[in-house]
C-alpha cells in the first residue's frame, strides 16, 4: 500500500473493475463487509469510496441493496481503456510468465491427486460451456474450472496466488477479443482433451496445455498492445509493478505485536527465564496502548510461553508442555498453516524455475566467481600488516 493511501487504491481497483468491463453495466458489487475483508480497509473508507463512485457516474447505491454498476462505455470510454492496456500490458505480460512458471507444474501434479468423482464433476462442469456464448459466463466458468482443480491441493496460498493473478489479468482484450478462444481449436474441445490426459494421468499434456495457452495470452497481448500503439500517438506513464500479497484473515494490531515476540523469543533475543520489558516500555516501542500489551502478555500466559507475576513482571518460561499449546492456539494454527503451505508451493515450483533460468545461472557463474575472487583479494590486502 505503499506510496497510495488505502481511499485511493480501493477507489482506484473498483474503477477499473468497471472501465475495464470486469464489472460490467448492471452488475453488483460486492458487499460492504465483503470488500472491507478483500481489501482490509475500514468500513468507513468503503463507505467513502462508493459515495464518491456514485457521484462520479459509476454505481448506484440503494438502502440495504450492493452498489449496483450503471456506467456505460462510450468512445470517450474505450480510449480510456485503450489507456488502461497502455498503461498495464508490460505489468500483465510480468504476471503471466511469473504464472508460466508456476501454472504448469501445479495443474500437471494433480495427474496424481484428482479421483474419479472429481473428474466427472468438471466433466459436468465443461457440459455448460457449449450452449454458453456469453464471453463473461465463459471467463467465468474457465476460472471455476481451474479453482476447482487447484483446491484438491487444500493449499489457500496456492488458491489465492491463482484468483489474484488471474483477476489482475483480465483486462478490456478479453471484450474485445475472445482471448479465452483455443490456440490451436474449439474451448470446449480443448479442455475435453484436459480432462482425458487427467483420465490417463499424461502429465507432459497436462504441463504443454497450460504453458502453451500462456504463452498464447501474452502473445495476444502483445498485439494487441502494438496495434494500439499504431493507432495513435500514444505517450502513456507505465504502470508499477505488481506484488502479490497473500490475503488471510484481517490481523488485529495484538497479534502483530503477538506475532513478534514470538519470534523473538525464537531468536533467543528474550532468552528463557528472562523477564520482558516493562508494559509501558513495549507499549512505546510497539506505538499501541496499554490494553494491547496486556492482551499480548495474557496470549503469552495462555500458550505457555510466559508467566506474569504481580509487582515483578512476565518471565518468559518454555517448559514442556508450549508445543502442545501451541497446537490449541488459533493465531499459530494460522501461521502453522501458511507456513506449511508456502514450503508445498516451494516445493512444487522450485524446479520449474531453476530449470528455467538455468542456462542464464551458467552465464552469470564466471563473472560471479572473478567478482568473489576479487573480493577476497581485497580483503586479504586490507588485512595485510604495515611494516
Amino acid at each position: 500500500m505503499k506510496g497510495q493511501t488505502f481511499y485511493s487504491s480501493l477507489y482506484g481497483s473498483l474503477t477499473s473493475l468497471i472501465i475495464t468491463r470486469r464489472l460490467p453495466y448492471g452488475s453488483r458489487l460486492p458487499s460492504a463487509k465483503q470488500l472491507c475483508s478483500t481489501y482490509q480497509v475500514g468500513i468507513r473508507t468503503v463507505q467513502d469510496v462508493l459515495r464518491d463512485m456514485r457521484d462520479a457516474g459509476y454505481i448506484s447505491l440503494e438502502a440495504r441493496k450492493r452498489a449496483q454498476v450503471i456506467w456505460q462505455p462510450s468512445q470517450a470510454h474505450d480510449e480510456q481503456t485503450d489507456f488502461y492496456i497502455l498503461h498495464t500490458h508490460r505489468q500483465m505480460i510480468d504476471v503471466l510468465e511469473s504464472m508460466r512458471l508456476c501454472l504448469p507444474p501445479l495443474c500437471s501434479g494433480l495427474c496424481d491427486l484428482l479421483q474419479e468423482k472429481d473428474i466427472r464433476h468438471l466433466y459436468k462442469m465443461l457440459s455448460t460451456l457449449e450452449d454458453n456464448k456469453n464471453l463473461e459466463k465463459r471467463r467465468l466458468l474457465i476460472r471455476d474450472f481451474n479453482v476447482y482443480l487447484l483446491q484438491r491441493y487444500h493449499n489457500d496460498m496456492i488458491l489465492d496466488l491463482y484468483l489474484t493473478t488471474f483477476s489482475y489479468i483480465e483486462y478490456p482484450l478479453l471484450y474485445h477479443t475472445d482471448l479465452f478462444s483455443s490456440y490451436h481449436g474449439t474451448l470446449k474441445h480443448d479442455y475435453e482433451q484436459l480432462l482425458a490426459a487427467y483420465t490417463d494421468k499424461n502429465r507432459r499434456f497436462v504441463y504443454d496445455f497450460y504453458d502453451h495457452t500462456i504463452c498464447y495470452t501474452i502473445q495476444r497481448i502483445r498485439e494487441h498492445a502494438a496495434q494500439i500503439q499504431l493507432c495513435g500517438n500514444h505517450c502513456i506513464p507505465e504502470a508499477a509493478p505488481f506484488f502479490w500479497q497473500p490475503k488471510h484473515s484481517h490481523d488485529y494490531v495484538y497479534t502483530l505485536v503477538f506475532r513478534d515476540i514470538i519470534r523473538s523469543i525464537a531468536c533467543k533475543t528474550y532468552a528463557d527465564q528472562q523477564l520482558l520489558p516493562p508494559i509501558e516500555q513495549l507499549s512505546r516501542t510497539y506505538q499501541v496502548s496499554y490494553a494491547t500489551i496486556r492482551k499480548v502478555l495474557k496470549q503469552l500466559n495462555d500458550i505457555g510461553l510466559a508467566k506474569t507475576y504481580n509487582g515483578l513482571g512476565t518471565r518468559i518460561q518454555l517448559n514442556k508442555g508450549v508445543a502442545q499449546a501451541h497446537l490449541e492456539d488459533s493465531t499459530m494454527i494460522r501461521d502453522a498453516v501458511k507456513f506449511i503451505g508456502a514450503v508445498q508451493f516451494i516445493t512444487i515450483t522450485i524446479g520449474r524455475c531453476c530449470l528455467e533460468y538455468f542456462d542464464q545461472l551458467l552465464v552469470l557463474a564466471p563473472v560471479m566467481e572473478e567478482r568473489i575472487k576479487k573480493g577476497i583479494m581485497m580483503a586479504s590486502v586490507s588485512l595485510m600488516p604495515c611494516w
